[in-house]
């Protein structure tokens, strides 16, 4: 292709330039985008060396208003070292959107020749290190996934940013610098990278906000997150395994839902809420430093899996009603106190679509002197892992358990399933108690209630007597027929 094609037609020629270090045999597939009332505006392409076969396919999508056109060629001869491709075009601005996935795209890229730009995508580029932008009024795409961003990401020339924002996996970026926006989000994802310190993105406050999927997840040094005030219903928010710090202030996002996971945080001490009517089907906050009593007490509608495991200063939690199924409620290895109530959660014991076992965990919490469940009406405890060591309702290995009243639970099925009470010290008196109870439960209850497993050991031995109950009598009514029970002493 002569160099009279770059130049001629007494053009005033604009030029955008990148580095590449695609390989021998390897055809670019470099897309651009124009609007469709510019279509005849001349976008030519070109190497700056010789040594290599291309050509130029002309427009061959439309997509709305819009029509792409590709950068195809091929290097031949080529080890796979570094080599600048120029852009040449009478009018850059015109060009809206720009593809560069998978393209081996070397070093800064240097976007400022394009002013027109709504949707930007540079995906799977490991040698793209650094983005020079201009000023960019309207970017409602914008997508770097698994390149090398170093340092500092600056995109405060991109006012207005909104809709999807994808920076994830780039493993040495570091700082995120935002300007206003007034722009709706629909996902904001920077996950797996080594964001450092607090993350602030309160200035992201437009009439919706960051919103629905927000993936922040995995960034060891990430200390804190700011947020402006949205009511933006969330679908996802993750900002597990990090290094929140303290109390993580989520009072100003009163659309929280969905699937909310910020476990995996040491030394992260409390989360602030406020009142939030949306349902939850999944509420994580395991493995952090969770201390005293955490109240979700304003979260409305928690359903599906709650989890709040291995906090070991986690003394108490505070619920209010909830009537959604509830399929998982773990708050083991903890340590929590006295009496813990979740009588209010009445939709314990239904499974859910992605979670179909069932079951309650409270193991491993050594002051935890008794429950009180819901009285529910329905619902089936069952978890297929007893072979194994855990139980539908497992509360093994709570050295201050005393009475666990389990009438309330009564109207559910727990026929095949199992109770987990070893090593408790519970006495003699508690144990025949539960004994006596769980017999008459059972008689009440068949089948739902036959073929139970119960483990007791690590406690009291029962007998015939103690507290006015007989203990031996409920043991051999349940597991003779037709109750079928196995119990372990």
């Amino acid at each position: 292709m002569s160099r009279n094609l770059f130049f001629g037609n007494n053009k005033t020629i604009n030029e955008f330039v990148y580095q590449t270090n695609i390989s021998s045999a390897t055809t670019t597939n470099f897309r651009l985008s124009l609007p469709s009332t510019n279509i005849k505006k001349r976008v030519y392409y070109g190497p700056n060396y010789n040594g290599f076969n291309f050509f130029i396919q002309p427009p061959y999508e439309s997509v709305g208003p819009y029509f792409n056109q590709r950068i195809l060629f091929t290097y031949s001869g080529d080890p796979g070292y570094v080599k600048t491709v120029r852009v040449k075009s009478d009018d850059l601005t015109k060009i809206i959107y720009i593809n560069g996935d998978n393209q081996k795209i070397y070093g800064n890229l240097d976007l400022t020749p394009l002013k027109g730009l709504n949707q930007i995508s540079f995906t799977n580029n490991p040698n793209l290190t650094g983005i020079t932008h201009t000023l960019l009024n309207n970017v409602q795409s914008y997508n770097f996934e698994s390149c090398n961003i170093i340092g500092t990401h600056d995109v405060r020339m991109l006012p207005n940013l909104s809709n999807f924002f994808m920076v994830h996996q780039n493993p040495n970026l570091t700082k995120i610098l935002h300007t206003g926006s007034t722009g709706g989000w629909f996902q904001y994802y920077a996950y797996d990278c080594n964001l450092t310190g607090n993350h602030d993105i309160s200035m992201l406050n437009g009439s919706s906000g960051v919103g629905m999927f927000f993936f922040i997840h995995n960034n060891v040094n990430l200390t804190g997150i700011t947020h402006a005030t949205t009511t933006q219903p969330f679908t996802y928010y993750y900002a597990y395994n990090c290094n929140l710090t303290g109390n993580h202030d989520l009072s100003m996002l009163s659309g929280l839902g969905g699937e909310f996971r910020i476990n995996l945080n040491p030394n992260l001490k409390n989360v602030t809420h406020s009142l939030n009517l949306n349902e939850f089907s999944l509420y994580d906050v395991s493995y952090c430093d969770i201390t005293n009593n955490f109240d979700v007490s304003m979260l409305k509608d928690l359903a599906g899996w709650f989890e709040a495991s291995n906090n070991p200063n986690l003394t108490g939690i505070t619920h209010t009603t909830a009537s959604k199924p509830i399929s998982n409620y773990n708050v083991y290895n903890c340590n929590l106190m006295g009496t813990h109530d979740i009588s209010m959660l009445t939709g314990l014991g239904q499974p859910t679509l992605y979670y179909p076992n069932t079951q309650i965990r409270l193991d491993n919490n050594p002051n935890l002197k008794t429950i009180i469940f819901p009285t529910l009406t329905g619902g089936t405890f069952l978890v297929k892992e007893i072979p194994y060591g855990i139980y539908a309702l497992e509360f093994s290995e709570c050295s201050s358990m005393e009475y666990v009243n389990f009438w309330p639970l009564s109207g559910s099925v727990m026929q095949t399933s199992g109770i987990n009470l070893y090593n408790n010290n519970i006495t003699a008196t508690n144990i025949n108690h539960i004994l006596v109870d769980l017999d008459t439960i059972t008689t009440l209850n068949q089948p739902n209630w036959t073929g139970v497993t119960l483990n007791i050991g690590g406690n009291s031995y029962p007998d015939s007597s103690s507290g006015g109950y007989d203990g031996i009598t409920a043991l051999n009514n349940l597991t003779g027929s037709p109750k079928n029970w196995i119990i372990y002493l």
